[in-house]
């Protein structure tokens, strides 16, 4: 998906009150599903520190990754990365997926590596 021409915009009033509100001491943001990838791109927004999202599950993960390009700054876009779930369990005998083995393997390294955002 592209970035939405008007996101920049929107994020402009959002990001300070998402700021305000998580700088309290009881600072708590509980939002719709939908709302998630606004909020956390005006989080993003204008930073170049490394960013671990962590979602509840992993379709969760995978819905944040699809829509958060709509709101990222375009040079973000570069730096956002997918870390896999893992598709066997750790006491199975059959080896992980090769694939999700390399991604997940890039989006750790990009994180060392800073700036990376990363959606688990």
């Amino acid at each position: 998906m592209q970035n939405d021409p008007a996101a920049p915009a929107l994020l402009a009033g959002l990001t300070p009150a998402i700021a305000e509100l998580l700088g309290a001491p009881e600072g708590e943001l509980g939002l719709p599903d939908g709302a998630k990838p606004a909020a956390i791109a005006a989080l993003l927004h204008g930073r170049v520190a490394p960013a671990l999202i962590i979602a509840p599950t992993p379709a969760e993960a995978d819905d944040l990754l699809h829509s958060l390009p709509i709101w990222l700054d375009p040079e973000q876009l570069d730096r956002l990365h997918a870390f896999p779930t893992r598709e066997t369990a750790p006491y199975d005998r059959q080896p992980p997926d090769p694939l999700a083995v390399e991604a997940r393997h890039r989006a750790l390294e990009a994180l060392a590596g800073g700036g990376a955002i990363v959606v688990a």
